[in-house]
């Protein structure tokens, strides 16, 4: 259990796909067909093979002001362990981001083989942002002044990078912990999604927790993330695809 728990935390790190509102780097060129970010499905696989997917849904609270976002994201992973044991994690989150005030609320339900469920809370009160996580154990609250911390993990600042490297604080929702990550721009390039041919900015992340890139680009809703993936050793990688290629083992 303890080396499947291991291979989740570098694995489920990857929940962080996409975010950041308004437009950043444009493109010369972009040839796709339109996305819709109310659905999108990604393909996660660690060290050569499929081992989940990812689904996110997006949607906009119009009669709120400024306009809030809630991010759903469903996502499955099956971790094997030697030739007999084999661990799914199912996990269901929500986020409600404000433009201007950032996180508010935050939940997730992580149900471990089926059974052992893990529920975390959030929410933003005043300039506090506490979470709380309970098990059948366990029941621990954390807070975070909201001065402490810059953007949240599902909130990169990506809009804002001016210079070749930008740091920032961050609050890790999976972590509930702050940590300062660097962005830098590598280049831009060209990556083929289903068929089509879409210009990306390639961008480098960097904490004491984790490294890798990022191939972006902006659409009319925010920063989307069609693909990411482990610098160097390449133990992880996420590609926008299909329902029916995500869920598909």
């Amino acid at each position: 259990m303890a080396i499947a728990m291991l291979i989740l935390n570098g694995t489920s790190k990857i929940f962080t796909v996409l975010f950041s509102c308004y437009y950043l780097f444009f493109c010369p060129v972009l040839s796709a067909k339109p996305l819709n970010l109310n659905d999108l499905w990604y393909e996660i696989h660690a060290k050569g093979k499929k081992t989940g997917y990812l689904n996110l849904r997006v949607t906009s609270d119009t009669e709120s002001s400024p306009v809030t976002r809630s991010f759903e994201i469903s996502s499955y992973l099956e971790v094997r362990y030697l030739v007999f044991f084999k661990f799914t994690f199912d996990s269901e989150e929500k986020v409600v981001i404000d433009p201007v005030k950032g996180l508010m609320e935050y939940s997730r339900v992580l149900v471990v083989n089926g059974k052992n469920k893990v529920l975390t809370t959030g929410k933003l009160e005043g300039d506090e942002f506490t979470f709380e996580l309970t098990t059948d154990e366990i029941n621990r609250k954390k807070s975070y002044n909201r001065e402490e911390y810059d953007y949240c993990s599902l909130d990169n600042p990506y809009n804002l990078l001016e210079k070749q490297e930008e740091k920032f604080k961050i609050l890790d929702l999976e972590r509930h912990e702050i940590t300062e990550v660097s962005y830098t721009w590598v280049r831009n390039q060209n990556t083929v999604i289903d068929g089509d041919t879409i210009c990306c900015k390639v961008i480098e992340f960097k904490s004491d927790i984790k490294r890798g890139q990022r191939w972006i680009t902006p659409d009319r809703y925010g920063i989307v993330i069609f693909e990411e993936g482990k610098l160097e050793s390449g133990h992880y990688s996420l590609r926008l695809s299909t329902r029916e290629k995500a869920i598909q083992f």
